[in-house]
This record gives C-alpha cells, structure tokens and sequence, in this order.
C-alpha cells in the first residue's frame, strides 16, 4: 500500500521506492516482524478456532464467543506485539536509530 501510495499519488518511481526501502531494511527487523507477525497470526487462529469449537447455546451463544474471541485476540495482540518490541529492541539496541 505504501509502494502505492508513494508511486501513483507521489512523485516517487518504483524503483526508487525499492532502493531506499532495501537500504534501511535490516535482517535482525525482517526476521523480528516475520516472528511477530507469526505469532499474532498463530494465537489468533487457534483462540478463534477454539472459541468457535466449543460454542454453545445457538445464535446467542455464537455472538458470545465472537466478543469473547474478539476481546481476547485484541488483548493479546498488544501483549505480543509489546513483548516482541521489546525483545527485538533490547537485543538490536541500532534498530532504535532512524536511518
């Protein structure tokens, strides 16, 4: 989307977009967000899947565990992405300088 954004609404070519986004991006944040975003995916799916499973008490029961779902992966979802930040942070202490 930003790529998008920057080529057809900016002044920015495709290949210019591509050069400076690959000479900031490192490995220790490629593998970081990799990592990350995995782990949101995973929990997310296996609570949905759970909460889903194990419903009871028809369309009553259903919307229930969709709020409980969506409560709980949102909870998560900023305790992942806390403790993750703050790993990737504390051991690559550069990726805290703007390139």
């Amino acid at each position: 989307m930003a790529m998008i954004s920057a080529t057809v609404f900016g002044t920015t070519s495709v290949g210019g977009y591509f050069a400076n986004f690959l000479s900031s991006l490192t490995a220790p944040e490629l593998v970081g967000v990799l990592i990350k975003s995995t782990l949101t995916g995973l929990f997310i799916g296996i609570v949905c899947a759970q909460k889903g499973l194990t419903v009871r008490g028809g369309s009553e029961g259903v919307g229930r565990a969709v709020n409980e779902a969506v409560v709980l992966c949102f909870a998560a979802v900023w305790v992942i992405n806390f403790v993750a930040n703050a790993t990737m942070l504390g051991l690559n202490p550069d990726m805290l300088v703007n390139r």
